[in-house]
């Protein structure tokens, strides 16, 4: 699956693609495999746009009501994750995406978000739904519901996807 993402993707488009090893484990810690990997391409700098290409499933431990599913949580665990760091970051979109188009019991695939989404504010705000496990409804409410992904069915499902695109020249 990542493959095809990465021929999708082509080099027309960025300088550097890499394809990291298949993502798994708790949700929990997924923002710092990511912030990992974000971090370690940042100090390497393969060029001035990189896209990081990530495949696999994680787990999450449900702890409130809420609704939501393993994509949309990651996403909304990176912006978490993101607006606390001290480094500065390059300009990045983080996707995650169910390939089925369906996450968890949601008509969403999943959450992206880029360098205009981190605050504190919103990070703050995020936590509160984070710790309900009710992703979808903010990523619903957030910015009028442009972060979420919903595609319809897919007819597939291969993996989950996640993709951070670096953008170093901006």
């Amino acid at each position: 699956m990542t493959k095809a993402a990465e021929e999708q993707l082509g080099t027309r488009l960025h300088d550097g693609i890499v394809i990291a090893p298949n993502v798994g484990g708790a949700r929990e810690d997924i923002p710092n495999v990511v912030q990992e990997k974000f971090g370690g391409h940042i100090s390497r700098k393969l060029g001035n746009k990189v896209a990081l290409l990530f495949g696999g499933e994680t787990t999450v431990v449900i702890r409130g009501p809420g609704k939501g599913g393993r994509c949309q949580e990651m996403a909304l665990s990176c912006l978490i994750s993101l607006a606390s760091s001290t480094k500065p970051l390059p300009t990045f979109l983080f996707l995650a995406a169910g390939t089925d188009g369906q996450d968890g019991p949601t008509d969403a695939a999943g959450a992206y978000i880029a360098n205009s989404d981190i605050s504190d504010d919103i990070a703050k705000k995020g936590l509160t739904y984070l710790e309900k496990s009710n992703s979808y409804e903010f990523w619903s409410t957030y910015n009028n519901g442009t972060n979420h992904i919903k595609p319809g069915s897919t007819g597939t499902n291969v993996m989950d996807i996640q993709i951070v695109l670096l953008n170093f020249a901006s």
